[in-house]
């Protein structure tokens, strides 16, 4: 059952990919949650008034994006708690960015080998008052063993962009942009929202520094998000643009794109929206992180992925000096980049819709004097904005764990 059931979690997480509609993806994440066990009463703990046992359940305390963004939560966590980790990467993960966080843990436990009744007695255990789980369905994600409940208060937030369908789940954390009111329809949690952004952004170190393409190169679109989010929205938008700035090219960088099916699916899905194949340029790999970001100083422009957002994608663009142009969608993965942009002070950047899309999208690449200055002043702008002020974001953030506690206090007492 446990296989099936982190089978059906994976299963999920693809169905993002496709485009589907809100209800059916409610559907489909109502159904995940349905054929689990029902929570079991969670370990006895004591109630509020001293140190908060946080547990943190992840398989991506590593050099993966999602340590970026857990980063500010782990370092800057408050005096009045203490961080337990319950770490499900695999043996041979761990790196130079695991060593960096495990001080930061009073306990550090590698669970990776652990499943159901097992890893329920481990957290069980650990006697935490909340458990933080940052992967949901996405991969190494292990949303299942959470049915029975190990810890009174389960909070989920940064690494999946959708409901858990669990009723075990007590609450998300997200924002007015990601969630706004009435978003509450679309998902089984209680929706926690944090101002101005979700999400708090550790840059790369020793990024290169940003630079423009040469005056003689193309207008050059660009975006380095998973192959797998460029579906027949993306496309159909992106050819539209590239229609619009005549001469133009589009630069995509995935691991995908290594394969040569990837490669020409991709580009037979253009040419059936009328871009062909000498317009694009599939780049694969990138030997290092700073060759990867290189890149961005071909790109005059990014285009971000609909209706399945970028995140990391859409910050290292802007760390490099690359605006990202987006579309404020109808769902949380479909606002990610707007929240994001509205966070680093460029709410410009957001299209309300397609056809406002591709208008930003060709006048922006179009008008190289902005660009320039775009190209100077990004890098300073996101490092004084909200977007990367880890400090306070974390005091936001564990102030809205606390409350979570506090309500299930609240509950007890009552």
């Amino acid at each position: 059952h446990t296989n099936e059931a982190e089978l059906r979690s994976n299963l999920l997480m693809n169905l993002h990919y496709r485009g589907l509609d809100g209800a059916t993806m409610l559907a489909e994440h109502r159904a995940f949650g349905a054929a689990l066990p029902a929570p079991a009463p969670p370990p006895p703990t004591p109630l509020d008034g001293r140190r908060l046992r946080i547990g943190i359940l992840s398989g991506d305390l590593r050099g993966h994006s999602v340590a970026s963004f857990a980063d500010a939560i782990i370092r800057h966590a408050p005096s009045d708690t203490e961080l337990v980790a319950f770490s499900t990467a695999a043996p041979g993960q761990s790196d130079g960015i695991t060593d960096a966080l495990k001080p930061c843990f009073s306990k550090w436990l590698d669970v990776a080998g652990l499943r159901g009744d097992a890893f329920d007695a481990c957290i069980r255990a650990e006697r935490i008052d909340v458990l933080l789980e940052l992967s949901g369905h996405s991969s190494g994600g292990r949303l299942a063993a959470l049915a029975r409940k190990p810890a009174p208060v389960l909070v989920r937030a940064i690494g999946y962009p959708d409901s858990t369908g669990l009723p075990a789940v007590d609450a998300r954390i997200v924002d007015a942009i990601t969630d706004p009111a009435g978003a509450e329809s679309r998902c089984t949690e209680r929706l926690v929202r944090i101002a101005p952004c979700f999400l708090c952004y550790r840059p790369p170190e020793h990024a290169p520094e940003p630079a423009m393409p040469p005056a003689d190169a193309p207008i050059t679109f660009g975006s380095f998000n998973n192959a797998a989010k460029i579906g027949p929205t993306s496309i159909e938008l992106w050819a539209r643009v590239l229609k619009a700035v005549p001469g133009s090219r589009l630069l995509l960088k995935s691991q995908t794109l290594s394969d040569a099916a990837g490669r020409a699916r991709i580009e037979k899905r253009f040419a059936q929206a009328g871009i062909e194949a000498s317009s694009l340029e599939l780049v694969a790999y990138s030997k290092t992180r700073q060759e990867h970001l290189e890149l961005y100083k071909r790109v005059h422009v990014a285009l971000d992925t609909t209706p399945y957002n970028g995140t990391t994608t859409t910050c290292e663009a802007l760390w490099m000096g690359v605006p990202v142009v987006t579309t404020l969608g109808d769902r949380h993965a479909a606002r990610v980049s707007a929240s994001l942009l509205h966070a680093a002070g460029h709410p410009e950047l957001v299209a309300k819709d397609a056809d406002a899309f591709v208008q930003l999208a060709a006048s922006m690449a179009q008008d190289r004097t902005r660009l320039n200055t775009l190209r100077t002043n990004l890098r300073g702008e996101l490092r004084a904005s909200p977007l990367c002020d880890a400090p306070a974001y974390a005091a936001r953030f564990h102030a809205a764990i606390r409350d979570c506690w506090k309500q299930w206090c609240d509950t007890r007492a009552g």
